[in-house]
Order: C-alpha cells, then structure tokens, then sequence
C-alpha cells in the first residue's frame, strides 16, 4: 500500500496526465501497478516535496511560491492553501516535526 502511495506521489510532479504501467518485483513474483494523476498543478509549479500526513492527505511545498498545499485523495479537484509565509518566495521542504494535533 505504501509503494502504490509514494508512486501516486511522484505522479504529482509530472506536467502531463500520462499513465504509466510499470511493474514490482517481489522475488518469483511480480505485480502490476498503475500510475494516475491524482492533482495536476498548473503548468510551469515546480513541486518540491510530498509528505503523507497521518489522516492521508498530502502536503506539498512549491519551490516557486511561498505555500504550503493540502491535496486531500478523496477530494483532489483543488488543493487547499494551509499557509502562505509572507517575506518569502518559496519552500524547500516539508518535515514531521510532531504527531498531527489538529484537524487541517
């Protein structure tokens, strides 16, 4: 299950809705995997990290504006600006510092 969310992950970072089919090894055994975009920012966003968050949305920062971006699997149409960090122009990462305590 985790291999099949860091894949949807890096779908993220593709400037086009191409689906990929490529495949896992798990020994003797192999096991297809599919590859969708999951939310396609506009062309020219420069995505620079994912993290997961326990509830299973994901956080994005972008290298060319100053946001952090929850995409909410179940609901990925639009993401949701969480923090704007005015003086700056743009993240260069995204960390769990603690356990999640509230609910954005």
């Amino acid at each position: 299950m985790i291999f099949l969310i860091i894949f949807a992950l890096l779908t993220l970072l593709a400037s086009s809705g191409v689906s990929s089919f490529p495949f896992t090894d798990h020994g003797d055994k192999s096991e297809q995997v599919y590859a969708s975009t999951l939310y396609q920012f506009q062309t020219g966003t420069r995505i620079e990290n994912i993290a997961v968050r326990s509830n299973g949305k994901l956080l994005t920062t972008l290298s060319d504006r100053p946001g952090l971006y929850e995409v909410d699997l179940l609901k990925p149409a639009s993401p949701k600006l969480i923090h704007h960090f005015t003086g700056y122009s743009g993240l260069g990462g995204v960390s769990q510092a603690s356990f999640q305590t509230s609910s954005w």
